[in-house]
């Protein structure tokens, strides 16, 4: 149970002086929310990637804090977006940590996730190059559009990532070489 402690001005004495300036304080019981605990647990149960044996919910008067270790950002974010949609939820107090995991282990994970994506089946190996530092990603190279998507949803997903910077260019001719391999690109004059 929470308890939050306020000031408020009190009330003139009957004595007539009305110019107090003085503040009493006063206790406010915040009261747990089981019905809203309740409601939020079954909309996570019906999220898929959620492990709800490894988050934790609280909810008191609307405000309701989210704890745990997850794998993943997408995960995280998954839990955070689930609450949101829930009726009666005021605020998020957002305490999910999301597992850390080595700069090595990650940067073999984003590797093997492009070389796994069908998307990029057409995309030279080495156009794209993948930096690792403290969790982040930073992706830099040359792509078509719809292979930058695909880049970055492919990394988003990975567990232990703690953001990502996309940093490819994106190369409209890339398109039409992927359509047609081997046919000679025009040339501008």
């Amino acid at each position: 149970m929470v308890i939050r402690t306020v000031a408020v001005e009190p009330q003139a004495a009957a004595s007539g002086s009305g110019n107090s300036k003085a503040s009493l304080p006063i206790s406010i019981e915040m009261k747990p929310d089981v019905h809203l605990q309740r409601e939020l647990f079954k909309r996570l149960q019906g999220v898929p990637k959620i492990d709800l044996a490894a988050v934790g919910i609280i909810a008191t008067d609307g405000i309701v804090t989210v704890s745990g270790r997850v794998p993943s950002r997408s995960e995280k974010w998954s839990v955070i977006h689930a609450v949101e949609c829930v009726p009666g939820v005021k605020a998020i107090v957002d305490e999910i940590r999301v597992e850390s995991r080595g700069d090595g282990d990650i940067a073999c994970a984003v590797v093997n996730a492009l070389k796994s994506e069908a998307r990029l089946s057409n995309l030279p190996q080495d156009n794209i190059k993948v930096l690792v530092r403290n969790g982040w990603v930073r992706l830099k190279g040359v792509a078509a559009k719809s292979q930058k998507t695909a880049i970055e949803n492919a990394v988003r997903k990975l567990a232990g990532i703690r953001g990502l910077s996309n940093h490819i260019t994106v190369n409209p001719t890339l398109v039409s070489e992927m359509r047609h391999p081997g046919r000679p690109r025009a040339r501008h004059h």
